[in-house]
């Protein structure tokens, strides 16, 4: 899940990186884990900023990007039906 927003006044954000650095969703019965999270930020000018991971920081205005960290799988993915794969990939769940 992808979010963006504008951020058009300043204001306080508080930061949580749970899943930026490394994968938070974990497979089970030999599934793989999920993908990492991510987020960019931007100020007015199109300058990208660096957030840590957990920070309070003031912005505004920014532009904000955010990618959710995807779970893990279910079961041996070489075991599972292709078909099932392809349907998977072709809806963007890998």
């Amino acid at each position: 899940m992808e979010y963006e927003c504008e951020l058009t006044v300043p204001g306080e954000w508080s930061f949580r990186g749970e899943g930026l650095a490394d994968p938070s969703g974990y497979g089970i019965e030999g599934g793989r884990f999920g993908r990492r999270g991510e987020l960019s930020t931007w100020d007015a000018t199109g300058r990208r900023l660096r957030i840590p991971r957990y920070a309070i920081r003031r912005l505004g205005p920014a532009r904000m990007v955010v990618s959710s960290p995807g779970g893990g799988g279910l079961g041996d993915p070489l075991l599972r039906d292709p078909a099932s794969v392809l349907r998977d990939v072709r809806d963007g769940l890998v």
